[in-house]
């Protein structure tokens, strides 16, 4: 059993000492762990900064001329020489023994498990916002990553945040496609993976920090490119509905065809559901509560507004013509 983590960045100014920090947390349990950074061609002083740094003589540096998630993942598969490539993304946080946990969750896997992460515990000036959103099915839509469940289980989707994946699944996957920029390129490889017969397990002795917007709008465009990103994916494969994308669609169907063919019912029910929101939102929180409602409406209109985008998006590019996803990678 061997790991390699990569972390890819892209102007991480903000998040350079948390990224050093991590790397001394691993260095300090297991300093023969391989540990690569791939500089997603910033456009800052993320590199300046993390050269400075006492760790950055004990990384291997990777910088890219074009600023592509997507790509620089595949680049990490095809730099890892060890049996599982673990991605951290620059704003999540492992503890001190992370790494210990790590190994010992992967050292016993069955063949079939492709990948396995933790749930987030949400980090920043909201953390207790997000978190009362998160404790609903009505804030989280059922996101087992964003439930904490007590043991390890099968999930259909983790996301990249922190995950560690089976190297030689990822590359029976096709690896990273070149379709996904920004966002989306976890949720397609969760597909993918599952296609190819591979099992995604949530480890609860696996979590960390996430540090989330302090920003409404910061949250609601993650949403809408999150919403946008399996829009395009339904496109691709209509099976992705059953991954938890049919509830976003039908809630924002219901509504816009309701305001057109039955408008005074529909006003009832849109009134009743901004009401039934804040009850929610006023039971799950402490404190905050406005904040947690707002960031739930958001979550809900700007996640089914981008399935709706990306469907239609997809359909226009791929000329109302559905295709599956590229076995291959492609690299800029």
């Amino acid at each position: 059993m061997s790991l390699t983590i990569c972390t890819v960045v892209y102007n991480e100014e903000k998040n350079v000492e948390n990224i050093a920090q991590n790397i001394d947390w691993v260095r300090a349990k297991c300093p023969t762990v391989p540990i690569l950074v791939i500089d997603n061609a910033s456009t800052d002083k993320t590199v300046a900064h993390l050269q400075k740094t006492g760790v950055w003589e004990h990384v291997t540096f990777l910088p890219r001329h074009k600023n592509h998630l997507g790509e620089a993942r595949q680049q990490a598969v095809e730099y890892c020489q060890t049996e599982w490539l673990c991605f951290v993304d620059a704003d999540c946080t492992l503890s001190p023994h992370w790494i210990e946990q790590a190994q010992k969750s992967i050292q016993n896997l069955p063949s079939q498990v492709a990948g396995v992460g933790g749930c987030w515990i949400p980090a920043g000036p909201w953390a207790a916002s997000y978190q009362s959103l998160f404790t609903t099915v009505w804030g989280h839509g059922g996101q087992a990553y964003l439930k904490k469940p007590r043991n390890p289980a099968p999930v259909a989707h983790l996301p990249s945040a922190v995950l560690i994946y089976r190297k030689d699944f990822l590359v029976k996957a096709g690896g990273f496609s070149g379709e996904c920029q920004f966002v989306g390129e976890d949720l397609q490889m969760s597909h993918k993976l599952r296609e190819a017969g591979g099992i995604l397990l949530l480890d609860p002795a696996l979590n960390f920090q996430h540090c989330l917007p302090g920003e409404y709008s910061l949250w609601w465009e993650k949403m809408w490119r999150y919403g946008t990103a399996r829009g395009k994916m339904a496109w691709q494969d209509p099976k992705v509905w059953k991954q938890g994308g049919l509830w976003s669609w039908s809630f924002l169907a219901v509504f816009l065809l309701g305001f057109v063919l039955v408008p005074q019912l529909t006003t009832g029910l849109f009134f009743f559901y901004l009401l039934f929101c804040a009850g929610v939102c006023w039971w799950s929180s402490a404190q905050g509560w406005l904040t947690v409602y707002l960031l739930m409406l958001g979550t809900h209109w700007f996640y089914a507004v981008g399935m709706f985008w990306g469907l239609l998006k997809a359909a226009a590019i791929d000329g109302l013509k559905w295709r599956p996803f590229s076995p291959r990678p492609h690299r800029a």
